[in-house]
């Protein structure tokens, strides 16, 4: 089975482009669950997610920082880089659940406020069996 389920930060602000099909394009922070022997620091993969679906609502909600679950596959595929095959890969995204909502910006008209009767962070049992809770994430 091709399942994925991640969680993590947005790194930026939603990518969004347009062609044949309208596609958001966003890159997570995950932490792994072990820390480096080293520095004693937990360390983090940043996936590549594309959402063919609902592009509109990621644009409108998600932003740099924001803590979300994504649910989806992984998508393996070639590109021709200096005359080589490069194998990469990308999550494409099927199911995204926002555990904080972007504060309201005066200056962008299209942000939505956070609504009045959701709990202030309140993502515990959303998470993972053993993952760290940790707001430094």
């Amino acid at each position: 089975m091709n399942s994925v389920k991640l969680y993590g930060r947005l790194t930026k602000d939603p990518t969004i482009k347009t062609g044949d099909t309208t596609k958001a394009y966003i890159t997570l922070a995950v932490t792994r669950t072990w820390k480096n022997k080293e520095t004693g620091e937990y360390e983090a993969d940043f996936p590549n997610i594309v959402f063919y679906k609902s592009p509109d609502y990621i644009q409108k909600y998600c932003r740099k920082g924001s803590r979300a679950i994504i649910e989806g596959r992984i998508r393996t595929f070639l590109t021709n880089e200096n005359g080589q095959n490069i194998k990469n890969m990308q999550i494409v995204g099927s199911n995204i659940t926002l555990i904080d909502y972007p504060q309201k910006d005066d200056d962008d008209p299209d942000m939505v406020p956070i609504p009045e009767d959701m709990p202030e962070n309140d993502y515990r049992g959303l998470l993972p069996e053993g993952f760290p809770e940790d707001e430094n994430f």
